[in-house]
């Protein structure tokens, strides 16, 4: 009956060597290339051993089984300060939300107040001043009105500006472009109404006024 060799190693995983009984003298001719392989069977067997001893003791940290890797149509998750995990599109605009929309209106809102304002002191001036005087002190937009826009406007504006592809990155640019039109459109209705005058004086030089008439004076005595 076949048993182990006495260092308690199998030559084989499932398989036992050959044995002459015991007797010490070999059963036939060494085959090199299977003593080298059972070599190598042995010495993998030690080392898996070595393992599980290092193991039971706590001296070896096991690793941890690899992840499954993921399915092909699924993204792999942004790294933390990647712009997509800020919902910042890659190459793309820098969409625009309440948030970077409300300073525009902070901005635009007393802008907008302003010109509708000089519009209607314009339109006073041609009934009188009574008239100026009323829209200087009593002309302003309802506070109601202005906080429903200030509420709601930034939610609207942003879905707009989101549509044209405008970056809001250039949140700066439309602010100044803003500033920039109310001061364009003050300056050309004051050269505007500066024309107007001018043409009022020019008429009046061109064609002056009749003299008037003599007054009429009787022969008759008194």
């Amino acid at each position: 009956m076949a048993t182990q060799p006495a260092t308690g190693i199998p030559d084989q995983p499932g398989t036992v060597p050959p044995s002459n009984g015991g007797s010490g003298v070999p059963a036939g001719p060494v085959d090199v290339e299977k003593e080298s392989l059972r070599a190598k069977w042995r010495a993998k067997w030690q080392r898996r051993q070595e393992r599980k001893k290092a193991a039971a003791a706590g001296t070896v940290s096991v690793p941890p089984p690899p992840p499954p890797p993921a399915p092909a149509d699924v993204a792999p998750a942004p790294a933390v300060g990647d712009p997509a995990s800020a919902g910042v599109p890659l190459g793309g605009p820098v969409p625009w939300t309440a948030a970077n929309v409300q300073p525009l209106f902070s901005t635009l809102i007393p802008i907008g107040e302003g010109l509708a304002k000089e519009s209607a002191v314009k339109e006073a001036r041609d009934i009188g001043e009574r008239a100026v005087n009323v829209v200087e002190k009593k002309y302003r937009w309802p506070q109601s009105a202005v906080k429903t826009i200030e509420s709601y406007g930034p939610n609207v504006a942003a879905k707009w500006l989101n549509k044209t592809g405008v970056s809001a990155e250039n949140a700066g640019e439309v602010i100044l472009a803003g500033a920039i039109g109310a001061i364009i459109k003050s300056h050309c209705d004051a050269v505007a109404e500066i024309r107007a005058i001018a043409r009022e004086l020019k008429a009046s030089r061109d064609n002056p006024p009749a003299p008037a008439p003599a007054p009429v004076t009787s022969n008759v005595p008194a």
